[in-house]
């Protein structure tokens, strides 16, 4: 997959190897960044403006300054994958793509939210990472369930994280319930 990663800030960079959890990502932001990271921060703002990507560099090396320089190297650090959760669990949570204890949050965790949204957005337009704005799909149905189950250029397979047929099928349906 391509990326608009900076390799000097970043070498390390690359996609998690699963999908995120909101649930391991809640834990490694509690632990590592609310103290920083709030809700009610001024960068609000400009970082939902920012891809998954180029917010995944800051936190793996800041901009070249080390202000996350804990983040990405050397023993004890994050892994690639806590860092992707954690990202996940911000983006979802304290940027306010969804309000943390919300009945949304807990209905979309489960279906669409957790997993999608963060690129798609809850509205299906966000078009973070290069995701296609489910708004203007025209995929058939069995397009859409080979899409979700097997994912294509940069979105990642979803058929395990979403564990079960029947997760699949309600995304599927939710998907199409956006379309205009």
């Amino acid at each position: 997959w391509e990326s608009d990663v900076n390799r000097k800030i970043c070498p390390s960079f690359r996609y998690p190897s699963h999908a995120p959890s909101l649930v391991t990502g809640e834990a490694v932001f509690k632990q590592n960044c609310s103290s920083c990271h709030t809700p009610a921060a001024s960068y609000k703002e400009a970082f939902r403006k920012v891809t998954p990507e180029k917010q995944f560099e800051f936190v793996c090396g800041g901009k070249g300054d080390g202000v996350h320089s804990f983040a990405g190297k050397g023993n004890g650090k994050l892994s690639v994958d806590e860092m992707w959760d954690s990202l996940i669990y911000f983006r979802a949570n304290v940027l306010g793509y969804y309000k943390e204890g919300s009945q949304e949050l807990s209905d979309m965790n489960a279906t669409f939210g957790g997993n999608c949204a963060v690129c798609h957005g809850e509205d299906g337009k966000l078009g973070a990472s290069g995701a296609k704005d489910l708004t203007e799909s025209t995929l058939s149905d069995n397009e859409v369930l080979q899409r979700i189950n097997e994912g294509k250029n940069g979105m990642p397979p979803m058929k395990s994280a979403l564990e079960t047929k029947e997760n699949v099928s309600a995304v599927a349906e939710y998907i199409k319930g956006m379309r205009k």
